[in-house]
Formats: structure tokens, sequence, C-alpha cells
């Protein structure tokens, strides 16, 4: 009878060993804040998922609305100092203008993306005068 007992006991712990736990913990069914592939999308940082859906754009897709963003402007507006054209082309990006090559003015602070200067911003597309890539980081 004791072996039988002994049998059964180590049967049942075998058991609870293979097929593991199957409640997830109290953080992951409350916290699903992750992106599944961070090299094609950017998510917004400081976003709450729970409250408000993070936006993701895809590079290509940001590189399009800052060249559509220096399209729109140019004929209107004086380029000449490089000026910054949006410090939220997209969540987590600036769009900005420079001299290619580039000029002493292209360095003052006033004529770049105060967004990513401060780091609310951590990525950047930055055309030429004529709304050509020189440099997406």
């Amino acid at each position: 009878m004791k072996n039988k007992i002994m049998f059964l006991l180590a049967i049942f712990v075998i058991m609870i060993l293979i097929t593991g736990c199957t409640e997830k913990p109290e953080k992951e069914l409350t916290d699903n804040r992750t992106a599944k592939n961070d090299t094609e999308t950017i998510k917004a940082e400081n976003n709450d998922s729970r409250s408000n859906p993070p936006e993701f754009v895809s590079v290509e897709e940001v590189i399009t609305r800052c060249i559509n963003e220096c399209k729109s402007r140019k004929d209107n507006e004086d380029f000449g100092n490089g000026p910054c054209l949006s410090n939220e082309i997209a969540p987590e990006w600036v769009c900005d203008t420079a001299h290619k090559p580039r000029e002493e003015i292209d360095n003052k602070p006033e004529n770049q993306c105060s967004f990513y200067r401060e780091g609310k911003a951590h990525h950047f597309v930055e055309l030429d005068i004529n709304c050509s890539i020189i440099k997406v980081f």
C-alpha cells in the first residue's frame, strides 16, 4: 500500500513539473505594451497603451510625411536658415531641413528641431532645401 501511495505521489509531482503553471501573473494580464518589431515601427514614448494606443508608423511613412511637409511649404517660406518643419512628424520623429553641403547656420540650435535637442524625439529626417533626403536617423 505504501508503494502505491508513493507511486501515485511521484506521478502527480511529475505531471505538475511537465505541465507547469498555466495561470499568468497579474502583471502580464494588465501590462501589454511591447512592440513586436521595433526595427520597422516606431512607438510613442511615455504613452500608456491601456488608455491611448500608440501610433505605429513605418520609417518609409515618416520620410513620406516629411517630404510632403517640405514640398507643401517650400514655395511659401524661406528655407535659407534650414528651419525645423515639424517637431512631431510622427511619434518620436522630427522633420528638419539643412543645406547640402552643411553650412554653419545649420548648426545653430534655433535652426534645429527643439524636440530632438531636448530629447522629446529620438529620430529625425533631414532634408535639403529642395526636399531631398540628406539623412535619416
